[in-house]
């Protein structure tokens, strides 16, 4: 399983046209979901899938 996934971030409180914010998360702290450790921000989903394959390579 890898440590590290991209999620998509959407904010409810930004305004419908802001657009997504594609996240890479360490899954490896505890279960809890609000618990979990983003390590990078990304404007693109490509970019962020990027960060997270080098980031479970190491």
């Amino acid at each position: 399983m890898p440590n590290y996934k991209v999620f998509k971030a959407i904010s409810v409180s930004d305004p419908p046209d802001t657009p997504a914010e594609w996240w890479v998360v360490d899954n490896r702290a505890p279960s809890q979901r609000a618990a979990r450790l983003v390590v990078d921000r990304f404007e693109t989903e490509k970019e962020a899938e990027h960060q997270a394959i080098r980031l479970n390579s190491e």
